[in-house]
């Protein structure tokens, strides 16, 4: 039987392995975000022994769609801290 997983690694310590058939990927999607300030998107690398599997070209793929989540994350949390001290500094003038 073939070995129907993907490993994403995003860092040492950080890889999440996704079944083809059924990927979590929900549980990529935690992974980003706990280490959000700690992924290098340029380390980023995926393994399978998936014969024929384009490893290289699902890593590219992958560290694309990971540093634009990144960059998207960022900016909403960048939105709300700057929302959020404007409404305490208002809250200060009343």
């Amino acid at each position: 039987m073939e070995n129907n997983t993907i490993t994403i690694h995003l860092e040492d310590e950080n890889n999440v392995t996704l079944n083809t058939s059924n990927p979590d990927i929900n549980s990529l999607v935690k992974a980003i975000v706990s280490a959000r300030d700690s992924i290098e998107v340029n380390k980023i690398y995926v393994t399978s022994a998936i014969d024929n599997f384009d490893a290289d070209g699902f890593t590219n793929l992958v560290k694309k769609l990971v540093d634009k989540y990144l960059n998207a994350l960022n900016l909403e949390i960048n939105t709300f801290e700057s929302m959020n001290k404007e409404i305490i500094n208002k809250s200060n003038l009343l």
